[in-house]
């Protein structure tokens, strides 16, 4: 289903030509298509982008014993992200730049100031508004989740795959639902073939951070 090969994002269902962050290196999921367990990260880090594979810097480093704890590996799990590609705020300097979190305010205060203007200029229709890299990536993430529906009804299972978002972003991709700490560790309904359990992002951990509402 995933292989280490150059990763077409668009050939995966990702809508790159409408997505700000088509110009950067998209990271492709990997696993086994037979996987019973779906870890679903946020988006990938700065050594996830240059070799190409999700959860290999510190946060993989964490995932690879928490499985490891749980009695299973990394070769029996599908890995995956919301985001096939690391954001990166225009202007800014540092390793700031870098963070989902800023990225995605830069992206809404962009977005307002766009309205802003339309309205100011009365011109006619909808705004030219920044499509969010979520959106853009959703059909990609979604049909990969559909495999293992497919794949469970096809075999006639009771169950495809239980799907673990591993922080705020990549429950809010998955579910619509925002705030990890208030559905950490609940098990919620995806479809009728596929369980999510969310998580706080392995990052949090791998850094030592202390988990506070500005990461919910």
């Amino acid at each position: 289903m995933a292989g280490r090969q150059a990763y077409d994002a668009r050939l995966a269902g990702c809508l790159c030509d409408e997505c700000p962050l088509r110009s950067k290196r998209p990271v492709g999921p990997e696993g086994p298509a037979d996987a019973d367990l779906v870890i679903v990260g946020e988006a990938p880090g700065p050594q996830e982008e240059v070799r190409g594979r999700p959860f290999i810097g510190p946060s993989g480093m964490m995932l690879d014993d928490l499985l490891q704890k749980a009695g299973t590996s990394r070769d029996r799990v599908f890995i995956t992200n919301a985001l096939c590609c690391r954001s990166e705020v225009p202007g800014e300097t540092g390793q700031g730049r870098f963070e989902l979190k800023r990225y995605m305010a830069w992206l809404r205060t962009q977005n307002v100031k766009i309205k802003r203007e339309w309205k100011q200029l009365k011109k006619a229709g909808p705004a030219p508004l920044i499509k969010s890299p979520f959106d853009c990536c959703r059909p990609r993430l979604l049909a990969e989740l559909r495999w293992f529906e497919d794949r469970a009804r096809d075999t006639g299972r009771p169950n495809g795959a239980v799907v673990v978002p591993v922080g705020n972003y990549a429950l809010t991709a998955l579910s619509g639902k925002a705030g990890i700490m208030k559905y950490r560790g609940a098990p919620l309904e995806a479809s009728s073939l596929v369980d999510e359990m969310p998580s706080l992002a392995a990052c949090y951990y791998a850094r030592g951070s202390p988990v506070t509402a500005e990461h919910e």
